[in-house]
């Protein structure tokens, strides 16, 4: 704050008056020495309560820092705020624990809106709950929390929404909150109970018992059981009503599912049969009778059987000696039979009976060898078989067992079933006694297993083996040499396996025609026949490299076996060469290049004879020297178009200069783009795979070249190989 004038030119004031204004003072002289101001706040020591602090003068603003700044003898007069005690740290300050002070320091607030400064759960800013205490510090106590309690009589957790209600925040002794219960009189009725059949809703959806009833069927006759067709639900059997149904005759208590099945022509026992048909029928009702399975009126003691009617072939005899035959009973006449039958049922059978009746007697004939067939020149006559005979006169050998009209025929060279045939010439032979035949229509002695024939000896047209895999070839059977003819000859199951390409009359197309053949030996040479003219070559075949089947165009090595330019030129077809160099002087490799002032170019190509895909492997070391302004390309025309195998090109910076190629020379570039460029030294040294996509019909090498022979090109070596 400025000070006034009148406050600066006080102390000056007074010293004058001090002095008298006597102009012969002696201050001068006695050394007299001015108010001092210390603190340099304008105002001198004597009127200054603290000269050392320039903020403290009289006239100064008061400010809350401890000091007193005006001088009037107070400090921090009217400048303080009053802060609040929060001893639970809640923000809240306790209203009856309040001082004065600059500003609220910690444990301080300057607010006292706590009600309860010991709780830091109990502030304006907490929920009211239902616990008699006032939570949020308004003054009331569980104003937000007072709830609707319905009385619950039965105690089953449900309560009466129709009883009289106690409005409270606290449980309340016999209330619950729910509404829910129908009958709050019992606790076996409220929502979650499960329905039993006792005439209440138990579960409280206003249905009575439902699903949960008995059926109870009437019971007129009272002997316990109901007629299903008349029923009643309820929870305990009614008067009149039986728990079970299956009364067949509700008017007639001695029939009922209790009751014993009887003759008497009614279902007793209401299982839906009657008399006989009851399994379960009281034979103690019925009659016996006994089998009369032959028809003649006469029973069977040891077979009869207990029922209320007669059954079928049955009486009430019991006399008859043989059911099984109709001719033998009390009333039947003996007469001689095989099986010595007692006919009339006297105890005694043919020879042995009395009556027998002559005129039945058979006649009986040797049996030497017992084999069951008699001798025609040796009979007698007689009811029973005499010991050592027999009814048949059929034997044709009565001194061999194993020779009748009853044995089989099998090869052994004799007539065993005595039809006047033997062995092969029965037509009722037992082939399994002879040997397995096989058909051979081609006649090259070995059988079809597929076509059989069981006989004594071997028929004409047959083989006693079955390895003929092709009973139409005489030259296919197991074992046969396999021949190239399309045929499996050795019966191994493939067809000229490992024979194409084996020599010249069994050539492949290809290599990868060969391996199609399932006929590769791995790598090797084989006879080809690329065009089908029946003229074949031998070539080499790669059968392993990336599955196999590739077939060698052509191979030309200088590095390694020393083939020169006559061998070059004799494997490819030039179409061009002026080069100025073309030359076999260098011992590992041939090269070209210019040696004039005009470039030069060069151009060779090789028809590729052998079938294929388009795929190609070029096997080539080659190395361009110092190639600025020159190029080379390796490809091959497939499908009608120029598809690159490996090149490098530079020539067409020569474009439009003296050191362009001319027309003739650039009508050799091949028909595509070659994606590498660059001039500098390269060399490519490699097997480089390919696929043209289409048949590779030719192979063509052509370069440009120039600079004087310091652009040159040396091949190494160079092979072609295709599939």
């Amino acid at each position: 704050m400025l000070r006034t004038l009148a406050t600066l030119a006080l102390p000056l004031l007074l010293a004058a008056c001090a002095g008298g204004g006597d102009k012969d003072d002696d201050r001068g002289e006695i050394g007299w020495e001015a108010d001092p101001d210390a603190d340099g706040d304008g105002v001198p020591a004597s009127q200054d309560c603290d000269d050392e602090d320039p903020g403290t003068w009289p006239g100064a603003v008061e400010v809350c820092d401890g000091v007193d700044n005006d001088c009037d003898g107070v400090a921090d007069e009217d400048v303080t705020v009053t802060v609040y005690e929060d001893g639970d740290g809640d923000g809240y300050g306790d209203p009856d624990r309040a001082s004065e002070a600059c500003e609220a320091g910690e444990g301080q607030v300057d607010n006292d809106l706590d009600c309860d400064d010991g709780d830091a759960g109990l502030s304006p800013e907490a929920a009211e709950l239902c616990d008699d205490i006032d939570n949020d510090c308004d003054g009331e106590i569980d104003e937000e929390e007072v709830l609707t309690w319905y009385p619950d009589s039965d105690g089953d957790g449900f309560g009466d929404p129709d009883g009289e209600t106690v409005e409270d925040c606290a449980e309340v002794s016999g209330y619950v909150l729910d509404d829910s219960d129908c009958d709050d009189t019992t606790d076996l009725a409220h929502p979650e109970a499960t329905e039993i059949c006792d005439e209440l809703d138990n579960d409280c959806d206003g249905t009575v018992d439902e699903e949960v009833t008995t059926t109870f069927y009437a019971d007129v006759d009272a002997d316990g059981w109901g007629d299903a067709t008349v029923t009643e639900q309820a929870c305990h059997l009614p008067t009149g009503y039986a728990a079970s149904a299956g009364d067949c005759d509700d008017t007639d208590a001695a029939v009922s599912p209790d009751a014993t099945e009887v003759c008497n022509e009614v279902d007793d026992d209401c299982d839906g049969l009657v008399d006989d048909a009851d399994d379960s029928l009281d034979t103690g009702t019925a009659t016996t009778w006994y089998a009369d399975v032959d028809g003649d009126g006469y029973g069977d003691a040891d077979s009869s059987s207990l029922a209320c009617e007669q059954p079928s072939a049955t009486v009430t005899d019991a006399t008859d000696c043989d059911d099984g035959d109709a001719a033998v009973n009390p009333a039947a006449t003996e007469v001689c039979d095989a099986a010595d039958t007692d006919e009339d049922c006297s105890g005694a059978a043919d020879d042995d009976d009395s009556g027998v009746d002559t005129s039945t007697r058979s006649t009986w004939y040797a049996d030497a060898d017992s084999d069951g067939y008699g001798d025609a020149s040796s009979s007698t006559e007689a009811c029973d078989q005499p010991v050592g005979t027999v009814s048949d006169a059929t034997d044709c050998d009565d001194g061999d067992e194993d020779v009748n009209p009853g044995e089989t025929e099998i090869c052994n060279d004799l007539d065993d079933d005595c039809d006047g045939h033997v062995d092969d010439a029965d037509s009722s032979l037992d082939t399994s006694t002879g040997s397995t035949f096989y058909e051979d229509s081609d006649g090259d002695g070995y059988g079809d297993a597929a076509s059989t024939l069981e006989a004594c000896e071997e028929p004409s047209g047959y083989s006693d083996n079955d390895a003929d895999c092709d009973d139409d070839e005489a030259t296919v059977y197991e074992g046969a040499e396999e021949l190239c003819d399309g045929l499996d000859n050795d019966c191994d199951g493939t067809a000229d396996a490992g024979s194409w390409g084996a020599d010249d009359t069994c050539a492949g197309e290809s290599c990868d025609d060969l391996l199609d053949q399932d006929s590769s030996l791995g790598d090797d040479d084989y006879y080809l026949d690329p065009d089908g003219d029946g003229t074949a070559e031998l070539y080499t075949c790669d059968m392993t490299t990336d599955g196999g089947g590739w077939t060698l165009v052509f191979e030309w090595d200088r590095y390694s076996d020393g083939d020169d330019l006559t061998d070059f030129e004799s494997e490819l077809t030039e179409l061009t060469n002026n080069m100025g160099r073309w030359d076999d002087n260098q011992s590992t490799y041939i090269r070209w290049a210019d040696k004039g002032a005009n470039n030069d170019a060069m151009a060779y190509e090789r028809d590729i004879e052998v079938p294929n895909a388009g795929e190609t492997l070029l096997d080539v070391y080659y190395y361009g020297k110092s190639m600025d302004l020159s190029s080379t390309w390796f490809f091959v025309e497939a499908g009608g178009s120029d598809v690159d195998l490996k090149c490098r090109t530079d020539h067409t910076r020569a474009s439009g200069t003296s050191k362009a190629y001319s027309t003739a020379d650039l009508s050799w570039v091949p028909g595509y783009t070659c994606g590498t460029t660059g001039s500098g030294n390269w060399t490519w040294n490699d097997v480089y795979q390919g696929d043209a996509g289409a048949d590779a019909e030719v192979f063509h090498l052509h370069s440009l070249h120039r600079d004087s022979d310091g652009d040159q090109s040396r091949l190494y070596w160079l092979a072609l190989w295709v599939r």
